[in-house]
């Protein structure tokens, strides 16, 4: 009975030690970016910028939204890429549309921006033609500009530009639908 309590203990310890050290962490991380500059916008900027570029459904979950550069993007997409490539995709327990919200989420509390969304999308593999259903992040920069990042195509990111295809890596992108604000 002796051991069994030890291990309940040190199981309690190991929860409340690996609690306070992501507390640490996270607390860490916006210590490191408080000089963040961000614009305030509605709505209405957030949805024309994303429909400029590929004609989707637009949801909102919030009334203001942080933007900024795509310059400060990308030190935070290294960051949020550097937590995420530890934890392997895990079929229905950790894939992509868990890998999606967690990118959504970071940004949201690491960054306190909400600029970046999880996208519903078909991707096609330009190898082999093999198609399946996804979701990666979408995010809108402050000067408009439109962004595909994908935890699970190596952290890739590219710029969105009107009727280009939307090709990552050896990937072909087909977007339905998004939502900004909702994890």
């Amino acid at each position: 009975m002796s051991d069994e309590i030890t291990k309940i203990e040190a199981r309690k310890f190991n929860r409340a030690f690996g609690t306070s050290l992501t507390v640490a962490g996270i607390n860490g991380l916006r210590s490191s970016y408080n000089n963040l500059g961000y614009i305030i916008r509605n709505y209405t900027f957030l949805d024309y910028s994303v429909k400029q570029i590929v004609d989707i459904f637009v949801g909102n979950e919030d009334y203001n939204y942080y933007f900024t550069s795509w310059e400060n993007w990308q030190e935070m997409l290294d960051t949020i890429w550097g937590i995420v490539k530890n934890f392997n995709w895990e079929e229905e327990r950790f894939d992509c549309d868990n890998r999606a919200m967690l990118v959504s989420a970071l940004c949201s509390l690491i960054y306190r921006i909400n600029t970046c969304s999880r996208i519903y999308c078909e991707v096609r593999n330009i190898n082999n033609g093999q198609i399946s259903r996804h979701f990666a992040n979408l995010i809108v920069a402050e000067d408009g500009g439109v962004y595909l990042f994908d935890c699970d195509n190596g952290g890739r990111r590219i710029k969105l530009e009107k009727g280009k295809p939307i090709i990552m890596s050896a990937w072909e992108y087909t977007f339905f639908s998004t939502t900004f604000g909702k994890i």
